[in-house]
């Protein structure tokens, strides 16, 4: 299982890193690691692959920030990144991305649910990170805008 899982975050990694320009491509990149193991032993090496590879995901979104489905996926899959213990304080680094989602996607329910999971995934390990949710009240406002969605269908 783990030779299995090693070779789709390759390819995967190749991907994110050959097909720039595709947001379709990045997509189902993005898919594959989205449905990798949450637990980093069986697809990486070391903490430095998965940062790696969360920032490869990041700079596809901010390449196609307009591609609600590569947002949905890669958010997805940030999520499972940040489930790596050692590796998800690194993701909290990313805080003006993470605002740029909300405004963008402030009506999209799946996107705002995949970065509320992608936050609180990183808030298990990041203190610093917690307190910058609190004080900034980002929380509140993802899932004020979850429920206005939700309100209006």
């Amino acid at each position: 299982m783990r030779s299995m899982h090693l070779a789709l975050s390759r390819v995967s990694k190749k991907i994110l890193k050959k097909y720039k320009e595709n947001p379709s491509v990045l997509a189902a990149a993005c898919s594959c690691l989205l449905n990798l193991t949450t637990i980093r032993q069986t697809w990486a090496d070391d903490k430095k692959e998965v940062v790696e590879m969360a920032n490869l995901v990041i700079e596809a979104l901010q390449t196609h920030d307009n591609n609600a489905e590569l947002s949905l996926l890669g958010l997805g899959a940030l999520a499972n990144l940040a489930c790596d213990m050692e590796s998800c304080s690194e993701l909290g680094d990313h805080m003006q991305f993470y605002l740029r989602v909300i405004e963008k996607y402030n009506k999209d329910t799946g996107v705002l649910t995949e970065l509320f999971n992608l936050m609180v995934n990183i808030c298990s390990d990041s203190y610093i990170f917690k307190k910058t949710l609190i004080k900034n009240d980002l929380v509140q406002l993802i899932l004020g805008k979850i429920k206005e969605n939700m309100n209006d269908a």
